[in-house]
């Protein structure tokens, strides 16, 4: 009976990490050596036909939904057919006599390899990515706080040398930049450090050369940039006025 449908077998290994995701019609997908699939992607639901090894159907599941997973720890392949056609292959051997030569479960250790080596290097890059990602945006956080930190320093001090040394105690890095603006509190036109009274702005920027270690890729320096602002509310008069 079942030698008169027809299906796709997945022969690559993108072929049985896509599946069917994304298609609404097509022929049913057979997934050779596959115990466990996902519906991820899918716009319709599906049915699933388990094979054992030979070449029997261990179990149909009808109607699976779309974005889960499927696992049976017995089975050796996976027919993945369109919703409500499941069902014709449940009681019959997946098949027939004259295509049962082509054994579809043969050892593929060999593509088994040749997947593992291609896959390999790009979790590799994932794993590094994520890590190095998470340390980045750790120290992000940190050069953030210490922008704030200055600038407050800034603002009660009126000291620029305060403000470099606030940096430097939080954030003891060599590399970093440091840059500090100021600027008129009524006009908002730059000033020079000496001319910065009470209620003008000084503007603290930070920036650090992030060295990135994740492989395969050339990119090795992430720019972290922080920025803050605030009031003087050192209030002297004197000439190069300085709070203590």
């Amino acid at each position: 009976m079942n030698g008169d449908f027809k299906y796709q077998t997945a022969t690559t290994f993108w072929a049985r990490l896509k599946g069917l995701m994304g298609q609404t019609e097509f022929l049913p997908l057979l997934i050779p050596n596959c115990r466990a699939v996902h519906t991820f992607g899918m716009k319709v639901p599906l049915d699933l036909v388990w094979l054992d090894a030979n070449y029997k159907v261990l179990r149909c599941e009808t109607s699976v939904p779309t974005n889960t997973w499927r696992y049976v720890r017995k089975a050796v392949a996976v027919l993945e057919c369109p919703e409500g056609t499941g069902a014709h292959w449940r009681d019959e051997n997946f098949m027939s006599p004259e295509t049962k030569s082509h054994n579809f479960y043969q050892d593929e250790s060999g593509q088994a390899l040749v997947e593992t080596a291609f896959v390999l290097p790009i979790l590799i890059l994932l794993v590094f990515g994520f890590i190095q990602l998470g340390l980045a945006m750790s120290q992000q956080q940190k050069l953030v706080y210490t922008a704030n930190y200055a600038t407050q320093v800034g603002s009660i001090t009126n000291d620029n040398l305060r403000v470099t040394g606030a940096v430097e105690e939080f954030y003891a890095v060599d590399e970093i930049a440091i840059a500090i603006e100021n600027y008129d509190g009524s006009t908002g036109n730059a000033l020079a450090a000496s001319d910065r009274f009470y209620q003008d702005v000084i503007t603290v920027q930070l920036t650090h050369p992030f060295q990135l270690q994740i492989p395969f890729i050339s990119l090795t320096v992430l720019n972290l940039q922080a920025e803050s602002s605030a009031r003087i509310l050192c209030n002297a008069t004197t000439l190069n006025p300085v709070c203590t």
